[in-house]
């Protein structure tokens, strides 16, 4: 299969990537290849968007029924799996047994089994498995509080918050066939707990279906970490409810830390604040941002790919383990769970 435009690639400090899907992740992480000079964006393939996101970055097109010839080419050497959420975990595997490294989006999989498939698939064939959805790890903001944990700034943290809300441009989330709003976006905020608090040892949770809506589209959780950390999260996406916007498109996301010396606030899109006494501190902040390609968007992708493709390229494990995608995953399976027979579920029992 022949696929390629020009000659000069396939060296060894270059990683030749195919980006599967061309909506809104896949038009993104083929925007972000751009900011790494050691990959080299091939062909994007699948999606209605395929020929125009390949017109826009000079490479070649291939229509869905054609990504198989993608997973098995011998002119890639990695992945980008930006497609349906069904369709994750199969393409996934089939591109670890091609011996492609693999960068995909959120949820990395449907279920709990799926990512251990991916992973176990992965392991076999000795390439890299990347969350590449995770990328809130990597926002000013959000690295920002990290630091503060690690510096100790506000000590154990006892009790946390965490509240995402969506407009209603993204209500391709409530569809059965995508696994619910919970399982489509709602493991930013799960990931970001466990990236600043530690593993969730159990979960409780209260989900329901709004506004005709055939599937889950707002949930509430209550977590326990290992650390004793209690923290309650909710999330919601309802279609034809009127919401401001910020520069994000974002309507609301945002966190708080109570800690034993003070209280961390944060605007994902926003500010962090400090609280160790009776004021507020700013401690740094994020600008808005219009635009889908806006390099105050882009910075937080471009680091996940630069991370991908280095830990592709030197064979190490990346910062976001393949594990920490499916610890997300498990997350939403056990608050399914545990709405559907209210109950607490520790993690463990579904993984």
């Amino acid at each position: 299969m022949h696929i390629l435009c020009g000659g000069g690639v396939g060296m060894q400090d270059t990683l030749r990537c195919a980006v599967i899907g061309s909506g809104f992740a896949g038009s993104t992480f083929a925007e972000a290849i751009r900011y790494v000079p050691e990959a080299q964006l091939v062909v994007i393939a699948g999606g209605h968007q395929a020929a125009n996101l390949a017109e826009r970055h000079g490479v070649p097109a291939l229509p869905t029924a054609e990504v198989d010839r993608v997973l098995e080419s011998d002119e890639i050497d990695a992945v980008i799996i930006a497609s349906p959420n069904p369709m994750h975990a199969p393409q996934a595997i089939r591109a670890a047994q091609a011996g492609k490294h693999i960068l995909i989006e959120k949820p990395m999989g449907m279920t709990v089994a799926e990512c251990q498939a991916m992973i176990a698939a992965a392991r076999e064939a000795g390439v890299t498995l990347m969350p590449g959805g995770h990328m809130h790890r990597y926002r000013r903001t959000e690295t920002a509080v990290k630091f503060m944990l690690q510096r100790g700034t506000i000590g154990h943290v006892d009790m946390a918050s965490i509240t995402l809300t969506e407009p209603d441009e993204t209500t391709w989330l409530n569809t059965p066939a995508n696994g619910g709003y919970l399982l489509g976006s709602g493991v930013h905020c799960i990931d970001l707990l466990r990236f600043w608090l530690g593993n969730i040892q159990e979960v409780t949770a209260l989900t329901g279906r709004y506004r005709g809506v055939e599937v889950e589209n707002g949930s509430q959780l209550m977590l326990v970490f290992a650390s004793g950390t209690h923290a309650i999260m909710q999330n919601s996406v309802i279609p034809n409810l009127s919401r401001p916007k910020v520069g994000s498109g974002v309507a609301r996301f945002a966190a708080e830390l109570t800690g034993e010396k003070g209280v961390i606030a944060v605007d994902m899109y926003g500010e962090v604040r400090l609280s160790t006494d009776s004021d507020w501190q700013v401690q740094t902040a994020m600008p808005t941002w219009d635009g889908h390609y806006s390099l105050l968007r882009m910075e937080a992708f471009a680091s996940v790919a630069r991370e991908f493709v280095r830990a592709s390229l030197e064979r190490r494990q990346p910062a976001i383990t393949a594990e920490d995608g499916l610890a997300a995953v498990a997350v939403v399976e056990a608050a399914h769970r545990a709405a559907a027979e209210r109950r607490w579920v520790p993690i463990s029992e579904v993984v």
